[in-house]
């Protein structure tokens, strides 16, 4: 075979130059393709390098043992103050303080329940009489302190008796001069009946200004003008002038009685002495105190006004300590 034409022909062939053509672009788009990609390639490693490490970091950091934050501690919160509620037996100023030490015995002071301490004032009307001095002598021997309101003709009578009450830290207190109704008389007569009975009263005792119980507890705003003292009436009538019976006066007393209770009885009568000493000694089995009126209006911290009435004084949660109160009518003036 003749080659050269072979090639001239070939050469020369429109199909083969297409052929030879096509191949050329294809190498040609190749050799791009591969640059491209080295070119995109020297452009990303970069970025990728960046990237990894930078997921390296995190990852490390992630792993890595948290930092546990400082404990603090907590702030408490203060407690806030209760607000006191007012009560209508607040101390009087010069007691302010004392609320919290009270007694169960006369003369004794503690810390403890308030509530615990039963106060009573015994109170004897109409003395005094021929048998006043033994029978303070049958008080003091129960250790009860009571409170005489008495008239001024039997002060004149009895005066002794009326020492020995005094002397025995017993009150003695104003009952008028001759147990009138106070209400129908004039101020003139009022002014007399007590002033006249004051009078007999502060000779004996040295003192001034004794409480005043009106007869028959009558009294009205002539009579409030007029006195100088707090009157006195009674919560608890112990009937002694009318049963006349001592079991019955001294059921009456001990069935009606409550803690600050003022209590109203007559020494004059016998039956009324014999049935008030039962009664002292009942009660004071069950935990209660005898005290004179004084004694029970300043240790509950009553605030104690001239011509105001007082009928007892309830425990509302103050009792003082008898040696921390300031008696006034406790005894004789030398």
């Amino acid at each position: 075979m003749n080659l050269r034409f072979f090639r001239s022909s070939v050469s020369g062939n429109p199909a083969t130059q297409l052929m030879h053509s096509l191949r050329a672009y294809w190498k040609a788009a190749l050799l791009l393709a591969v640059l491209s990609i080295a070119a995109a390639w020297i452009l990303i490693a970069p970025i990728l390098s960046r990237t990894a490490a930078s997921g390296n970091s995190v990852s490390s950091e992630s792993s890595a043992e948290p930092t546990a934050s400082p404990s603090v501690e907590p702030t408490a919160t203060p407690n806030a103050e209760p607000t006191a509620t007012p009560d209508p037996y607040a101390l009087s100023e010069e007691l302010t303080g004392l609320a919290g030490r009270i007694t169960a015995t006369d003369g004794e002071a503690g810390v403890g329940s308030q509530r615990n301490t039963k106060l009573i004032a015994l109170t004897f009307d109409d003395g005094p009489s021929e048998d006043s001095a033994q029978f303070v002598q049958e008080l003091d021997a129960l250790g009860a302190k009571c409170t005489f309101f008495l008239q001024g003709y039997r002060v004149e009578a009895y005066p002794d008796a009326v020492r020995a009450m005094a002397k025995s830290g017993h009150q003695i207190a104003n009952h008028s001069y001759n147990h009138p109704n106070l209400a129908q008389l004039s101020a003139d007569n009022i002014s007399w009946q007590i002033s006249e009975t004051e009078a007999l009263l502060s000779a004996i005792d040295g003192k001034q200004n004794h409480y005043l119980r009106c007869p028959y507890g009558e009294s009205n705003d002539t009579v409030k003008s007029i006195v100088q003292s707090p009157i006195i009436y009674w919560c608890v009538d112990s009937e002694d002038w009318k049963t006349q019976d001592a079991t019955a006066i001294r059921d009456a007393i001990v069935s009606n009685v409550y803690d600050g209770a003022i209590v109203l009885a007559h020494e004059v009568y016998g039956p009324s002495r014999e049935g008030s000493l039962a009664a002292i000694r009942d009660l004071q089995q069950q935990g209660y105190e005898f005290v004179t009126v004084e004694a029970l209006l300043k240790r509950r911290g009553v605030n104690i006004e001239i011509g105001k009435t007082y009928y007892d004084a309830q425990n509302k949660g103050v009792t003082i300590s008898a040696r921390d109160v300031d008696l006034y009518f406790d005894g004789i003036e030398e």
